[in-house]
């Protein structure tokens, strides 16, 4: 029995040998004259954009975390398998990252993103893991995620969400918004615009709409205010909260949990 001991102790200590964490820091620029589109597709780590109206070039700042007990080899993978890219295609701007297969001795990579582009661009977003954060945009904005929050704030074109996973906020939009989501929470708040949401499961919250709300929901409470135009909601199971809406309420598919619906000023319709 105390053979097995001492063996067990040796092998937790070579175990919790500490990872060094390996920062690197790296910027590009292009002139945005003649862009109309930015183009990002990234891996793992956090993506911030911010608009600026007096911007002349897009400008990024990408932050390098890894994770290594080797700090040696922390750089070697930062320098051959992290790539990084800022190309003018035309119209369009496209900003890669990319991160390569890890080694026994990379336990963890990820690269963080801060661009700065003149607010008038549109954006086409594919990322990977990590949050994304917009904010003060005039263009049009697509965002394909696969896992991660999404916080859009200010934005005044469209947004087009197809998200896998994670929570998503949006507010302050003025234009139509659009959302397909696997999981997760969705708040939409001071809409100038339509919004059509479907969602596979997750708390939806949306307040301040001016134009109509179509919402498909899988399962999850659903909470609904102010809305000025007509709501109609297709819902799995789960609770449903709707007060003040200027024009009619749909509701069908409510197999499950409870339905309060105040305060409309059209038509209220209940289908199973």
């Amino acid at each position: 029995m105390k053979t097995l001991m001492i063996v067990w102790g040796l092998f937790t200590l070579i175990l919790s040998v500490p990872a060094h964490a390996y920062e690197e820091h790296r910027e590009f620029r292009v002139g945005a004259a003649g862009i109309e589109t930015l183009k990002i597709t990234c891996d793992a780590g956090d993506l911030f954009v911010t608009g600026n109206a007096r911007a002349t070039h897009i400008l990024v700042k990408a932050d390098i975390d890894i994770s290594s007990k080797n700090p040696e080899k922390a750089r070697r993978f930062a320098r051959e398998q992290i790539e990084l890219q800022l190309l003018e295609k035309g119209r369009e701007a496209h900003l890669k990252s990319a991160i390569g297969r890890k080694s026994r001795y990379i336990r963890n990579a990820a690269v963080h993103l801060h661009v700065n582009v003149p607010s008038r661009i549109h954006l086409d977003i594919a990322d990977g893991s990590g949050k994304v954060v917009l904010r003060a945009l005039e263009g049009n904005l697509y965002v394909v995620d696969g896992s991660g929050s999404i916080d859009i704030q200010d934005s005044g074109g469209n947004v087009d969400i197809d998200d896998g996973s994670g929570g998503i906020d949006i507010r302050h939009i003025q234009g139509e918004v659009n959302i397909t989501d696997g999981s997760g929470g969705i708040r939409i708040e001071k809409l100038d615009g339509n919004a059509v949401i479907e969602d596979g499961s997750g708390e939806i919250s949306a307040e301040m709409v001016s134009g109509d709300l179509t919402i498909k929901d899988g399962s999850g409470h659903i909470e609904i205010r102010r809305i000025e135009g007509s709501v109609r909601l297709s819902d799995g199971s789960g609770p449903i909260d709707v007060k003040e809406v200027g024009g009619d309420v749909v509701v069908s598919r409510d197999t499950s949990g409870s339905c309060l619906i105040s305060d409309v000023r059209g038509n209220i319709v209940q289908a199973q």
